[in-house]
């Protein structure tokens, strides 16, 4: 399903919370960043959040920051809770599902992906990469990207594209574990449930003792 058809689709089935999930709720009162856009980047990236304030008040410079000052106590703290956390992991199946893509799931931009994996001859974890060697000595490096990023950051908060390639930008600064599962299509097994071993065989068990294995350490 594209997103095009889905996101009316969802917003008919699931009302408020379907209009959140495809970004559909900027309006006056999220100030215009919509809630999923708020919980990847505030606290990630202030340097966006300083941009959309200064824009929405036409104002530049400490102007800007100060602007966004005013506002940031009403936003979710999403980003600065994630980063608390000492490890992050992310499990993604590599066909995809009817609930969240690939890149989606393991945070990758679409250029990013590992596609040779798709055709691995091999079910349960096909793949598992660390968290970048940049953020292995600190989950955040705040100022340094807040520095670089405000000479040449721009956004068009109307383009959803845009919208999401800085949502997955944002949260690529902090680290993460990724493990990419290939698993069987059939009618009593979905992806979206026999990654949550649903049901529970040989294959989706893998996933769970992963789990197990990374919580326990």
């Amino acid at each position: 399903i594209t997103n095009v058809a889905a996101a009316p689709g969802a917003t008919l089935l699931y009302r408020r919370t379907g209009r959140q999930l495809f970004m559909k709720d900027a309006d006056a009162s999220t100030d215009g960043l919509p809630i999923v856009f708020q919980m990847a980047v505030n606290g990630l990236s202030e340097e966006v959040i300083d941009y959309h304030y200064a824009k929405l008040g036409n104002v530049d410079g400490n102007l800007a920051e100060a602007a966004a000052g005013a506002n940031k106590d009403k936003l979710l703290p999403f980003g600065s809770a994630l980063a608390a956390f000492t490890t992050r992991t992310l499990y993604s199946n590599v066909q995809g599902d009817h609930m969240v893509s690939w890149p989606n799931a393991s945070i990758r931009k679409n250029s990013e992906m590992p596609t040779h994996l798709a055709s691995v001859d091999k079910h349960g974890i096909v793949g598992e990469t660390g968290p970048n060697a940049e953020d292995s000595s600190s989950n955040l490096n705040f100022e340094g990207r807040r520095q670089r990023l405000r000479r040449k950051f721009t956004i068009d908060m109307t383009c959803q594209r845009r919208l999401q390639d800085v949502m997955i930008e944002s949260l690529q600064k902090l680290s993460w574990r990724r493990v990419d599962v290939k698993l069987g299509i059939a009618a009593n097994k979905l992806p979206h449930n026999y990654i949550q071993a649903r049901p529970a065989d040989e294959h989706s068990l893998s996933v769970t003792n992963h789990l197990m294995d990374v919580l326990s350490n």
